[in-house]
């Protein structure tokens, strides 16, 4: 799903606009086609209407798409008002079920990335969209945000906004379990990896600057209500 959650069952049906999945905990349930990013079956990642598939880990699903210079301007499933999209920030577009790649192989003297190096570094992303969650990074920060605000005031924010660089600017570890889950795909394809660990720094840098905005917002409101209450 386009959220990030994911359904292991069966596609029992499908419309232009929805997806009729079963699964053992849901049941049969229809969803969206606007809320369906893919479908992976046996290792191979389907896509079951038409969309754009964007470097970011993300796709657009449409109902018209149209090539224009330098854009793509589509129609959205659930839309009327015609968008466009640069072509440099989406990696091809799905039509019928048939693909159509914009990328451009880059070949030079010192580097070299072809069509499939693009195709993992963007399903990398994908998949760090999935399985990469880490919500205590934004739990830590709320406690060095209100600890910050608490004893320093607003100049407490810096604390917090230096832990989130620090940490953000990581790749997340290479654990076992991760490696059980992504496959030796992450060990043995340099693209993917790279795809996963950025858009995974990228969900790391929201959890932690989110938790240190609310933590140093929480740490100064405190301290002002227990002034005032000194006050009365």
């Amino acid at each position: 799903m386009k959220n990030g959650k994911q359904w292991i069952g069966n596609q029992t049906g499908r419309t232009s606009e929805a997806l009729e999945f079963t699964t053992v905990k849901k049941g049969t349930k229809t969803y969206d086609a606007h809320k369906v990013d893919f479908v992976k079956h046996e290792g191979k990642r389907i896509h079951p209407f038409n969309c754009i598939q964007r470097f970011n880990g993300l796709s657009i699903t449409f109902s018209t798409i149209r090539e224009d210079g330098l854009f793509l301007r589509y129609v959205p499933i659930q839309g009327k008002k015609e968008k466009k999209l640069k072509k440099e920030k989406a990696f091809g577009y799905i039509t019928g079920g048939y693909e159509t790649v914009l990328f451009k192989p880059y070949i030079s003297d010192f580097d070299t990335v072809t069509v499939q190096n693009a195709r993992s570094l963007m399903e990398g992303r994908q998949d760090a969209r999935r399985y990469y969650k880490n919500p205590w990074t934004g739990l830590v920060n709320f406690g060095i945000g209100f600890a910050s605000g608490y004893f320093l005031n607003y100049w407490g924010v810096f604390i917090p906004a230096a832990y989130t660089g620090v940490y953000s600017a990581i790749n997340p570890l290479k654990s076992k379990r991760k490696i059980r889950i992504l496959g030796q795909r992450y060990v043995t394809d340099e693209f993917y990896r790279y795809g996963f660990n950025s858009k995974a720094k990228i969900i790391k840098l929201k959890w932690s600057a989110g938790g240190g905005l609310l933590g140093i917002i929480s740490g100064v409101g405190f301290i002002e209500y227990l002034k005032s209450k000194e006050k009365e």
